[in-house]
């Protein structure tokens, strides 16, 4: 079967120190919550996670499974992040890059890439509506990290 490539990327400047923002991104019940469409992350390993999630692709909005695997971690600094997906409408392979770097004492650029591979009706939906699917699912996860470091701050 086919495969289809995709890449993309961004930045987000968070009002948060970096460092609030390194501690949430290794906490995987925290990122259960932040991901959307995440129904279940188990560890597995030290350094990996089972997953299955719903995504709303078209008309489905299918059950999906896989692994994802922390990778090329710079403490404080980068996170990378190895998904692997396989499901009835087909299978998607992403590496993800986020880089954090500190603008102010109270303020992160955040700085993603993601590069991969999909295929099946994943595939078929296209190029352009993966992007757009990924990147609503990245401003929501920034929206809602954002919310709950703030309201970590309040408490």
């Amino acid at each position: 079967m086919s495969k289809t490539p995709f890449e993309f990327f961004g930045s987000e400047t968070l009002p948060v120190a970096s460092h609030k923002v390194w501690v949430t991104l290794q906490n995987p019940v925290i990122l259960q919550q932040l991901i959307p469409g995440i129904e279940r992350l188990e560890k597995t390993t030290v350094d990996t996670y089972e997953f299955t999630a719903r995504i709303k692709l078209s008309i489905l909005k299918p059950a999906l499974s896989g692994r994802v695997t922390y990778t090329d971690v710079l403490p404080e600094n980068q996170l990378g992040l190895r998904i692997e997906q396989h499901s009835k409408v087909g299978s998607a392979h992403m590496d993800v890059l986020i880089r954090l770097e500190s603008c102010a004492a109270e303020e992160t650029e955040l700085n993603y890439r993601v590069q991969g591979t999909a295929d099946g009706l994943i595939a078929k939906a296209g190029v352009k509506a993966l992007e757009k699917l990924s990147g609503t699912a990245i401003q929501k996860f920034i929206e809602s990290l954002d919310d709950l470091i703030r309201q970590q701050e309040l408490a």
